[in-house]
């Protein structure tokens, strides 16, 4: 048994041997994170992978995120693998960066930090992810848990809209964008497929009733969550430490405004 495990993994290194080979241009998961995939990436991800305890930087972010700050780097990992995904060009290769953005979110969530402000913006990058893999049922899970997390999750609900639609479920479709509406009711993304469902515009309640963690989210630093996919591959340069993971862009995108949201602006998923 194992001989025939022995043996199964040298032949699936050296397949990928050979698909590396064969895309030697190929950005790849062990790569170093570059000095332009940090400018892509939230400010706290630059300050976990290149500062140390004693620095001010860190202090810093780890007042605003609380004990989770330590583990953060799985998730600008990940953020990173999802980036990397859409600048690849060989399939097997996107696969792996899917699943190494998986695998590090997972850490992160089973981290299972307390109060941790990021981990609904963790479990919509990771519905996104297993959508990327093709995981619709367990795509729907994990946005559902960001909106548990945080009702204010826009991109969820985004996602959750769209998905319901490509199902030919319109009445639920609607349904999800006027729940994300009646949290973030200023939201273009959400209004925009609320009034193609629906046939005419959102109108707003006029006492607004938004979670206590939406507003909490608010308060914190715009800074503090998402991602930003690149709309071309990044070529490596600049070295750390610490390998990569990430997450990638959607539909959910309103292209006519900022990527992200008021609490989320670098998420790119979040419209």
């Amino acid at each position: 048994m194992l001989e025939r495990y022995k043996l199964s993994l040298a032949a699936a290194l050296f397949g990928l041997f050979l698909t590396v080979s064969a895309h030697a241009e190929e950005v790849l998961p062990w790569t170093p994170i570059t000095q332009a995939e940090f400018k892509m990436l939230p400010p706290y991800c630059a300050v976990r992978l290149k500062n140390d305890r004693s620095t001010p930087e860190w202090k810093l972010w780890e007042a605003r995120l609380g004990p989770g700050f330590n583990d953060v780097h799985h998730y600008c990992g990940a953020l990173v693998h999802l980036q990397r995904y859409y600048g690849a060009t060989s399939q097997k290769i996107k696969s792996l960066f899917l699943q190494e953005a998986i695998h590090n979110l997972d850490y992160v969530i089973h981290a299972n930090v307390a109060g941790f402000p990021l981990l609904p913006d963790v479990y919509a990058d990771k519905g996104r992810t297993l959508l990327l893999q093709k995981k619709d049922g367990e795509a729907v899970q994990a946005f559902l848990q960001a909106i548990k997390l945080n009702p204010a999750t826009v991109s969820a609900y985004v996602a959750l809209s769209d998905l319901s639609s490509k199902e030919g479920n319109k009445q639920k479709a609607l349904q999800y964008a006027e729940e994300g509406l009646k949290n973030e009711p200023d939201n273009r993304a959400l209004q925009r497929r609320y009034k193609v469902l629906s046939g005419h515009a959102f109108v707003s309640p006029v006492a607004s009733d938004k979670p206590a963690e939406a507003n909490a989210m608010k308060a914190a630093d715009p800074g503090m969550t998402g991602i930003v996919a690149p709309t071309t591959p990044v070529s490596p340069s600049t070295k750390t430490d610490i390998a990569p993971v990430t997450t990638a862009p959607a539909s959910a995108v309103d292209d006519g405004q900022k990527i992200g949201s008021p609490t989320n602006p670098y998420c790119r998923f979040c419209p």
